[in-house]
């Protein structure tokens, strides 16, 4: 890196308590998996909030930047990972910028209680939110392996001398635990409320279910993709207009709770009923 370019640094702290950590030893396997999802979940967000929302599905990195996993706390399971970085993009952006955005972001893929206030950070990561938790889906549930070999375990994530925290257990774990059902459903019905023409990630307004349902598509043609496209735009002057109907292969959590479509076929509204 450009030593003439500021660097910042944010230092995290996992610490490892319950089950196996009270008595001072961790499966070295699930270990090694846990400490590998909490690296690419760290290169995912973090290069995505320093670099306008570019989303690295295989992330293992940052551009213009390095993640260094420290030295052990001696007699205790904290571990300290730090993030080195510089910041051509947004001038003069502080490392806790940064901490609220892997907090704010991991806490709302966990389920965790989110913190009430809005800040320009949040504002910021909310356009790519939805390819970003497709993106940190793996990585966070790899970063459970300890606590799904152990139900006992936790994981309290923080920055030292900044306010807030991730907490990892059992039931975060069930969160980022999917279920992919073979069924297919069909006959979805609703509008495009957003929709990314590079990442072909977006959000569904189901008219049945009456909310909005994050979709990513699976090998549509060319043809339907520019369905989704026209429901968006049609659909923005009024939300009567821009109807198409789905055929989903859906994605439960552990929880049983909806968190995507994957498009199989979209056909306009109109041309179903002719």
């Amino acid at each position: 890196m450009d030593k003439s370019i500021k660097q910042e640094v944010l230092r995290i702290k996992l610490k490892f308590e319950h089950g196996d950590a009270d008595n001072h030893h961790l499966d070295f396997y699930d270990a090694s998996k846990s400490f590998n999802g909490f690296a690419k979940a760290i290169a995912i967000t973090s290069h995505a909030f320093l670099n306008k929302g570019e989303i690295r599905i295989k992330g293992n990195s940052i551009s213009g930047g390095r993640i260094f996993l420290e030295k052990s706390q001696s007699g205790s399971f904290e571990q300290f990972i730090t993030i080195v970085y510089e910041n051509p993009i947004y001038s003069g952006l502080a490392a806790s910028a940064l901490w609220d955005a892997i907090k704010y972001t991991w806490n709302k893929v966990l389920n965790n209680p989110e913190d009430a206030s809005k800040t320009k950070t949040m504002e910021r990561i909310e356009p790519y939110f939805d390819d970003l938790e497709l993106a940190l889906e793996t990585p966070m549930f790899d970063a459970h392996r300890v606590i799904h070999s152990d139900k006992k375990m936790t994981i309290d994530i923080t920055s030292p001398n900044r306010k807030g925290n991730i907490k990892l257990d059992n039931e975060t774990l069930k969160s980022v635990e999917i279920q992919k059902l073979d069924k297919i459903l069909t006959g979805i019905k609703g509008n495009v409320t957003r929709y990314s023409n590079i990442s072909h990630i977006g959000r569904f307004f189901d008219d049945i279910l009456e909310c909005t349902i994050p979709f990513d598509t699976k090998d549509l043609s060319q043809s339907e993709k520019e369905i989704l496209s026209w429901s968006l735009h049609e659909s923005n002057g009024a939300h009567e207009l821009g109807k198409v109907i789905l055929k989903v292969l859906p994605t439960y959590s552990a929880k049983s709770k909806l968190k995507r479509y994957t498009i199989i076929s979209v056909t306009k509204a109109d041309q179903e009923s002719n």
